[in-house]
């Protein structure tokens, strides 16, 4: 991903999902202080996931599909006000899927490997 996203300071919404887009997510995207709307998702990004503690008015992220290393960070689990939606990567593609983001903090799960996902309604996964 380019660095010089950033330049695009007013910038509320990056959907940039399905671009094949690779390598890591630059620290500068934190930036975008603006941004509501982050989806990266169904690209071949990789590596550890940042925390983008200054972007306070994000509502959803899409992280799913990628190749990310690690677990959503702990920042945006417990940020105020809660995202509406945070879509990660599971780790088991089950009806109870073990998670690389608590359930206390997601809202969807995406299996990469089978394409299924799975939505967190009142603390149950249930398949989409």
């Amino acid at each position: 991903m380019p660095e010089e996203l950033s330049f695009f300071s007013s910038l509320a919404v990056l959907d940039l999902a399905s671009n094949q887009l690779n390598g890591t997510i630059p620290e500068e995207l934190g930036k975008m202080n603006r941004l509501e709307v982050i989806n990266l998702a169904d690209n071949l990004l990789g590596g550890p996931l940042p925390f983008f503690s200054n972007l306070n008015r994000l509502v959803e992220v899409e992280f799913n599909g990628n190749a990310f290393s690690g677990s959503i960070p702990a920042g945006l689990c417990s940020r105020s006000p809660r995202l509406d939606i945070l879509a990660a990567d599971c780790v088991q593609g089950t009806t109870n899927p073990s998670v690389e983001c608590p359930k206390e903090c997601c809202t969807k799960c995406c299996n990469s490997d089978t394409g299924e996902c799975f939505q967190l309604q009142n603390g149950t996964w249930f398949g989409t």
